[in-house]
């Protein structure tokens, strides 16, 4: 329930954002050749760590592999010849996996990060034929990705007495909670992805779609004057957000088509029912 209600939370945040974002998507749909459009749900699995700007971090800090998802969804939009325009916006759980070394010894700090996150690639695809009445599409595309860092929260293990926290991204204050203070962090985050994936026809006026893709990330998490402080004193460590994201991902997708002169005419039609309806009414 926790996830749900991040996802929707700070997706009514920026709602104004993202209508405008997919009006505009679908605006180019709408005066495309094809006048289509693709839409639907998208999920993933990912695999991801991050990797520090400074080397010599590796003598204190050893960042390890770790495994996340994400959930949203898509609107894929034809431009000229066989290339498209591909907007996403998701729910991405990401996070970081660190041995310190300290004076306490070796501690295991693993943290959970909650992310909104929006990619827009240009798709080339070219189509195939696998089966007979099955059309079908390969693709390579690239693109920028930008996430939110909403928030998070994370755990110290391998101590005499196992400590949980949330993030805050603001300066240290002398709550009694459980919190790990972050200050000057950096909560957009910019990144690059390259991918190449299939879409398969299951039916008409849908596709299923296999995507494998590579996000190389541009911005730390930290700046160089960011603090980290817990309030759990007893626990002494060194950390360092001046680091980013590199995350390969398997994406599934259920694409949906919508013919945009079919809606047109559709809701057209249901204006005239209206103006009819209203006519009536008066005599």
């Amino acid at each position: 329930m926790t996830l749900v209600y991040y996802f929707f939370y700070y997706l009514g945040q920026y709602m104004r954002k993202i209508k405008l974002l997919f009006a505009f998507a679908f605006f180019i749909g709408s005066t495309s050749l094809s006048a289509q459009i693709f839409w639907g749900p998208k999920g993933s699995i990912q695999g991801y760590k991050t990797v520090f700007d400074d080397i010599t971090v590796k003598d204190t800090l050893d960042s390890k592999f770790r495994l996340g998802f994400t959930i949203g969804g898509f609107v894929n939009v034809p431009l000229k010849k066989e290339y498209s325009l591909v907007a996403e916006l998701s729910y991405v759980r990401r996070g970081r996996k660190n041995i310190i070394q300290s004076d306490q010894g070796r501690l295991t700090h693993i943290s959970k990060y909650n992310f909104l996150e929006l990619p827009m690639m240009i798709r080339r695809q070219f189509k195939v034929n696998l089966k007979e009445n099955m059309e079908s599409a390969w693709y390579l595309e690239i693109g920028p990705n930008i996430s939110y860092w909403m928030g998070g929260k994370g755990e110290f293990k391998d101590v005499a007495e196992p400590f949980s926290y949330k993030l805050k991204f603001e300066s240290a204050d002398a709550t009694t909670d459980d919190v790990m203070f972050l200050t000057n962090s950096n909560r957009f985050l910019f990144g690059l992805e390259v991918g190449a994936g299939i879409n398969l026809q299951t039916r008409l006026r849908e596709f299923v779609g296999i995507e494998l893709r590579y996000t190389h990330g541009q911005t730390f998490l930290g700046k160089k004057d960011s603090e980290v402080v817990l309030s759990n004193s007893f626990i002494q460590f060194t950390d360092n957000f001046i680091a980013n994201y590199r995350v390969a991902s398997l994406n599934i997708s259920y694409n949906f088509m919508l013919d945009v002169r079919e809606f047109k005419k559709g809701a057209s039609v249901s204006d005239k029912k209206k103006k009819v309806k209203r006519k009536k009414q008066k005599r």
